[in-house]
């Protein structure tokens, strides 16, 4: 009977699990993304820095500065493309994982009848 009972708290609770699961690997990598955004926008301001530092005119130094924010922009787009497809893989995981109890607690009440 106590078997049977924690059996049943166990595969009640599975559906939770799994979405804190979900969270979880998304969240992680949110953060391993992040992270390797901020390091490249920071190698990148440096190299900037440097860059215009050494320009010999101020022609050359608004063109590199137009480079880099093109080059920037770019780069943070894709950074946003990247977070977003992260979050919309864990939306669609998220979503099969609540069908799937729908549809469980479906069939349980139904045999319940």
């Amino acid at each position: 009977m106590y078997d049977k009972v924690v059996k049943e708290a166990q595969d009640n609770m599975k559906p939770v699990l799994d979405m804190v699961a979900i969270n979880s690997e998304a969240v992680e990598k949110l953060v391993k993304q992040q992270a390797n955004y901020m390091s490249e926008l920071l190698n990148a301001g440096l190299n900037q820095a440097r860059t215009v530092s050494q320009a010999k005119d101020p022609t050359a130094a608004v063109e590199a500065q137009k480079v880099y924010v093109e080059e920037m922009s770019s780069k943070l787009m894709e950074a946003a493309k990247q977070n977003l497809d992260v979050m919309m893989e864990a939306k669609d995981a998220l979503a099969k994982v609540v069908e799937t109890s729908v549809k469980d607690v479906q069939s349980k009440v139904g045999k319940v009848k």
